[in-house]
């Protein structure tokens, strides 16, 4: 087992300076040590890839994939599928296959497990047969209910995502059409309160869905899910399921009734309840109205009043009494049928019957424009009541008048009301999605950190390593400025991990790390790029000012002792460095350094060398 893991901290320096066909030799030895590990050879997949041999990889990839779905693990097996597919080739038959391999698996897990047999005798290599994995161990729901072709033409829809622990994978409240599925590592989901606060409701692990009321209503997410550690997912989009079921009928309605089971469970409702419990807002906030706001109306006695001091009108169904926008002096009765009055953006439409007022606002304050539509909903007859007939009637019949007065002001008062709870209430969203937005971008930025920094040390990594150098390098032709590189490198450490464990050598590469932190400028990027391997980029140096400033760093890096150690251990790590010159790639430029550490390592212990020539005086210090 030690030795394992020491060939895997040594194909990580390997992989991070892009030595993959030795990374690749190493991962074999490691597999035929531990053959029934997929992660093993999954990583031999990706070095071989890397170095090109992505005929061998894919087989691999294949291999694990079916090893995957027969124990069980439906939705890493389709992870490593649609690794295999970014490969190239034609995936069609690996995707049938292997929904037959995962059906299979299901369908046998599914029947009652036979008594137990004595162990069978081991393989002349020393092998026991393949473990049996325990039914029901990371094997998605969602894939369980379907056939052999429906699960073929589902796993070809899937896309493959990676997220770093702490990235967030969908926010609650954005817009979204797809369903995910956790093929590999944990996630955790959040919700927000009554009190606007987000609490932890659900922790995933491979295998668990979610997305699902996004993908079948189109709505936005209920849910904040992030990443917890690295995590891959496969995700499904509406578009892939309407065109499944174009071929496959049932796969819609299967997914349909897979979730809403989910949602009727008890386990879904106590997650939701504790916490989340979605409510219709009060309509009117804290002003004490009524749920409903009825339109002012007239009785039928009424009507029959106004008939003779006013003009009567009959409208088809779908004919448009006023629009909004333009001007208008008039009220309208509605005597016989029904008229709607569309509003504008979010309110909805509104249907008024006989005796039901409208288009009141008109004739109170003269020459505002109409607010609505309103359109014939069916065939009606309407009693309209111009200026001219208003002042007519308040002649005659001030009570008439009065009582018009009263209902439309009464509705005017309350409309002003409920126009004010409902800007209220579009503020408190409006807060809420702002707030959620400052948490998210906090969320983002620690992410973002997280991603960029090595657990281990506490200084950048390799990523961030990757990023810097590259755009370094780009920039620097417009800038002007030079860019260095220093590499370094601790000698021996295997042999400090073989003598002295693997917690004292974690010991070592941290206060290396320290060293180099409190050596540097704050403009200067230290990283811990691989295994025992370091390196610190700088700019703004001249040729001469960076290979002096290599030149101070190597006494604090080339030798140092380790405190609470046995005999404060001893340590020396090797250097090289170089300087970019115009037109070279960052690649190319590593390459220099790392040539230059070659150059060091080779000349003994605690050496420097710059653009690949040993620095004679330390190399004799430490001969």
């Amino acid at each position: 087992m030690s030795d394992v893991l020491d060939s895997l901290r040594e194909v990580d320096a390997l992989i991070s300076r892009r030595k993959f066909a030795r990374a690749a030799e190493l991962l074999r030895a490691a597999v035929v040590a531990r053959p029934a590990d997929p992660g093993l050879r999954l990583r031999l997949a990706d070095a071989l890839a890397a170095d090109g041999r992505r005929e061998e990889a894919g087989t691999l990839l294949e291999g694990v994939a079916a090893q995957l779905a027969e124990q069980g693990f439906s939705a890493k097996a389709i992870a490593v599928l649609k690794k295999l597919q970014r490969l190239g080739g034609d995936p069609a038959a690996v995707e049938s296959r292997l929904a037959g391999l995962i059906r299979g698996q299901q369908e046998a897990a599914a029947r009652p497990l036979p008594a137990p047999e004595p162990e069978p005798p081991r393989s002349p290599q020393g092998e026991s047969p393949r473990p049996q994995v325990p039914a029901g161990v990371a094997r998605s729901p969602l894939f369980s209910s379907f056939g052999r072709e429906e699960l073929a033409a589902i796993i070809h829809s899937l896309r493959l995502h990676s997220y770093q622990a702490g990235q967030v994978l969908v926010s609650e409240g954005e817009p979204g059409d797809s369903l995910f599925v956790l093929a590999a590592g944990d996630a955790r989901v959040y919700v927000e309160g009554p009190d606007h606060h987000h609490r932890e409701v659900r922790h995933l692990v491979a295998g668990d869905f979610f997305g699902e009321i996004s993908l079948l209503t189109g709505g936005p997410r209920s849910a904040t899910v992030i990443a917890a550690t690295e995590c891959e997912v496969l995700e499904l989009d509406r578009a892939a399921v309407l065109g499944i079921a174009a071929h496959q009928p049932a796969v819609r309605a299967t997914i349909e009734r897979i979730c809403r089971e989910r949602s009727d469970s008890a386990e879904e409702q106590s997650a939701r309840g504790t916490v989340f419990r979605p409510t219709v807002e009060a309509e009117t906030d804290d002003l004490g109205l009524p749920a409903a706001m009825p339109s002012p109306s007239l009785t039928a006695g009424e009507i029959a009043a106004l008939v003779p001091f006013c003009t009567v009108l009959a409208r088809r169904e779908g004919e448009v009494l006023f629009a909004r926008g333009e001007p208008g002096d008039c009220l309208f009765v509605i005597d016989e049928g029904e008229v709607e009055v569309r509003f504008e953006q979010r309110r909805p439409a509104k249907r008024l019957g006989p005796g039901e007022i409208f288009g009141e606002l008109a004739l109170i304050t003269s020459g505002r424009r109409r607010t609505a539509t309103a359109v014939a909903a069916s065939e009606c007859r309407l009693i309209a009541i111009d200026r001219a007939a208003w002042r007519h009637l308040a002649g005659e019949r001030p009570d008439l008048v009065v009582g018009l007065l009263e209902k439309s002001c009464g509705y005017l008062v309350e409309s002003e009301q409920r126009l004010v709870a409902d800007l209220r209430r579009r503020n408190r969203e409006l807060e809420r999605a702002l707030d959620f937005l400052q948490r998210t971008k906090q969320e983002l930025t620690t992410a973002a950190a997280l991603a960029q920094t090595d657990e281990l040390t506490g200084i950048y990594n390799r990523r961030c390593f990757e990023e810097q150098i590259r755009a370094y390098c780009e920039r620097a032709p417009e800038s002007g400025l030079s860019v260095a590189l220093l590499l370094v490198d601790v000698d021996r450490f295997k042999r400090v991990n073989d003598s002295h464990g693997h917690q004292v050598g974690d010991l070592v590469l941290r206060r290396l790390a320290q060293l180099l932190q409190g050596a540097v400028r704050w403009s200067d990027l230290p990283c811990r790029i691989g295994g025992d391997e370091f390196a610190v980029l700088w700019t703004d140096l001249d040729p001469r000012a960076a290979a002096r400033r290599a030149h101070e760093l190597q006494p604090l890096l080339g030798a140092f002792e380790i405190a609470g150690t046995p005999a404060s251990l001893g340590v020396t790590a090797s250097l090289g460095g170089a300087l970019w010159r115009r037109g070279e790639g960052w690649q190319e430029f590593f390459a220099r350094a790392d040539r230059g550490l070659y150059v060091a390592k080779r000349a003994g212990r605690g050496c420097l060398a710059w653009d690949e020539k040993l620095v004679e005086e330390q190399a004799s210090a430490t001969a």
